[in-house]
């Protein structure tokens, strides 16, 4: 019961308050990396967490509380905890004082927010698997799990869309600016409803209601009234800040229900830990090597910023809740070393990120500089070896140095699609859901 009010009751405020006060051109910007963090990543650490806890209880390693006979039940582990949680995260890398470089803050909150798609996916497909029994589970398996949570991400952003446009333009065309208690009343009430409305469709609400926050904040800020206006920032930051201390003292009610004391199997919870570790590692370091291949220099995700990213893989409530839904007899002792970790990433990992932070140099934020100009750059004139160049710009940006069709193909279509969707928000959008410089 409790995990199931702290999700329902206490994340839809923080997530909300996330995406409303969200800087979109970070997020936008490391669009690529945080979606193949929060995807294929996922899917690495569940692989990697969830055989190597099944192979190790079957050597003996690990010793009870572990299906031996079934891989799914192990596997539905490796889904559960690979969740990074927005939550967590949130409070420990939202939190001002200690300047995060913003590029870091997006990609370790993007990745939090969209993977637990992933993991909800994950675990109820292992769940389908286990309860038929079957340990078989091939290519057709993982493309299947691929198209659905392809289709959930894809829905989940139509649902906090809509929920969001919907909200704008009755604020826009209504006279509920002049009640301004009524106003922020409404605002919580649209929150829930879409977190509601997306969970209830067997969705992600967290990412229908993160995208919902991003659409608030654009358009419907601009419709309220002015007390509303200054005021509504702080209001949803101290909302999210209560629910942030309420969902971790519910998690912190469990430690002293006696769920530790007798089911707790310290060899699993110091083994999964450690695989957590590691399979972190391996996909943020694999991934981050793809991604940086095509990326020009100023925009690769450097080691420092690999390092914070594995270090901030905080597990929280999401988590934990998805662990107390377990099937099986070794349901108490999957929750139990599930909050076993969830508490050493949180106070351990989440206590020394401004330690981290500061010897890996990640607090200032450095606005990005370009080597040289590409247009007036001879690469004859410098004498630079292919290869350089190719580190300095990366493949992509490589290609647009060498061929002039492909920069002015680039050219063409960054400014295009920029000027139809300044065109079509500007002309269309905006006058029919809010916005800023709306003339009326």
């Amino acid at each position: 019961m409790v995990p199931s009010l702290a999700l329902n009751a206490l994340l839809p405020l923080i997530v909300f308050e996330a995406g409303y006060c969200f800087e979109c051109s970070e997020f936008m910007q490391n669009l690529f990396p945080i979606i193949l963090y929060a995807t294929l990543g996922a899917m690495i650490s569940t692989f990697i967490i969830g055989y190597s806890v099944f192979y190790f209880a079957k050597w003996g390693l690990i010793t009870s509380g572990i299906d031996t006979l079934n891989p799914m039940e192990a596997l539905m582990f490796g889904a559960l905890i690979s969740a990074t949680d927005p939550v967590a995260t949130l409070s420990i890398m939202g939190n001002k004082d200690l300047n995060v470089d913003g590029n870091l803050y997006s990609l370790v909150f993007g990745e939090s927010v969209l993977n637990d798609a992933v993991s909800i996916v994950l675990f109820k497909t292992f769940g389908l698997y286990y309860n038929q029994h079957i340990s078989d589970f091939g290519l057709d398996d993982l493309t299947s799990i691929l198209v659905k949570f392809s289709i959930i991400s894809f829905f989940s952003v139509v649902v906090g869309l809509s929920m969001g446009l919907v909200q704008s333009y009755i604020y826009k065309h209504s006279n509920i600016s002049s009640y301004p208690k009524m106003e922020l009343s409404v605002l919580f009430l649209f929150c829930y409803c879409t977190y509601s409305v997306a969970q209830i469709l067997s969705l992600s609400g967290i990412m229908a209601l993160f995208v919902n926050g991003i659409v608030v904040s654009h358009y419907n800020a601009y419709n309220l009234s002015p007390e509303s206006h200054s005021t509504s920032e702080h209001v949803f930051s101290t909302m999210a800040s209560l629910a942030e201390n309420l969902l971790f003292l519910c998690m912190g009610l469990f430690t002293f229900s006696g769920l530790l004391t007798q089911h707790w199997n310290m060899k699993f919870a110091l083994w999964g830990l450690l695989f957590c570790f590691v399979a972190r590692g391996i996909s943020i370091g694999s991934i981050s090597w793809v991604t940086n291949l095509l990326r020009p220099n100023h925009e690769k995700i450097a080691g420092p910023m690999q390092a914070m990213v594995w270090w901030a893989g905080l597990r929280g409530g999401i988590a934990f809740a998805l662990s107390m839904n377990m099937p099986g007899p070794n349901k108490d002792t999957y929750a139990s070393v599930t909050l076993s970790i969830c508490f050493f990433t949180t106070f351990i990992c989440g206590g020394l990120t401004d330690f981290a932070l500061d010897k890996l140099g990640m607090k200032q934020i450095q606005e990005p500089q370009v080597p040289f100009p590409i247009e007036r750059t001879s690469l004859v004139g410098r004498e630079m070896k292919s290869s350089k160049v190719r580190e300095s710009f990366g493949l992509y940006g490589y290609l647009k140095m060498r061929h002039s069709a492909v920069r002015r193909l680039d050219t063409t279509v960054r400014s295009t699609a920029q000027s139809a969707w300044q065109s079509i928000d500007t002309i269309y959008l905006r006058p029919l859901f809010g916005g800023d410089n709306i003339e009326e």
